[in-house]
C-alpha cells in the first residue's frame, strides 16, 4: 500500500435543485486541472502527507509537502433543476460565493469501482488518471485533450 491517502472514488456527480444563476453558490471547476494535479498529488502520497482536500497548510514541520495550486479561470456551471455534472475528482473544484438569497440545494454522489483497492494498492490510480474508467470515457478525453 502506498504510504499517503487517497480519495475512495472515482468521479462526482452533482444533480442541481434549483436554478444556479452567478454567484448563487454555484459549483465551481477549473477546467483542465485534473491532468495537472495528478502529479502533485502523486508527490504528496509518496510522502505520506494529506492531500491537497484535506486543507493543510504546509509549515516548517511538514517538509516536502508543496502548497495548493493557485487556481485561476475558475467556471460556475450554471445549471437548471434536474441537470446533472459529472466531474473528475482529480478536478480542482469548489463551492462559489453565494450572494443571492436563495440556499445553495444540491445533491452529489461519489462513485467509485468495485477494484479501487486493487488498483491503489498497485499505484495504478497515481499513473493513469483514467485507469478506472471505461474505454469510452478514456477516448472522449484524449479528443477533448487534442482539441
Amino acid at each position: 500500500m502506498l504510504p499517503g491517502l487517497l480519495h475512495c472514488y472515482i468521479f462526482e456527480s452533482h444533480f442541481f435543485l434549483f436554478f444556479f444563476r452567478p454567484f448563487s453558490g454555484n459549483f465551481c471547476v477549473f477546467p483542465g486541472t485534473h491532468r495537472y494535479l495528478l502529479p502533485l498529488v502523486k508527490q504528496q502520497v509518496m510522502c505520506g502527507s494529506e492531500l491537497f482536500s484535506q486543507e493543510t497548510t504546509p509549515n516548517a514541520t511538514q517538509p516536502g509537502i508543496p502548497p495548493k495550486p493557485p487556481l485561476t479561470n475558475g467556471v460556475q456551471v450554471l445549471a437548471a433543476p434536474g441537470d446533472v455534472v459529472f466531474a473528475h475528482q482529480k478536478l480542482a473544484h469548489r463551492g462559489g460565493p453565494n450572494y443571492s438569497s436563495n440556499i445553495r440545494y444540491q445533491v452529489y454522489f461519489r462513485l467509485s469501482v468495485t477494484n479501487h483497492e486493487a488498483l491503489v494498492s498497485k499505484g495504478a490510480v497515481l499513473e493513469d488518471l483514467w485507469v478506472e474508467y471505461p474505454d469510452e470515457i478514456k477516448q472522449m478525453e484524449n479528443f477533448v485533450a487534442k482539441s
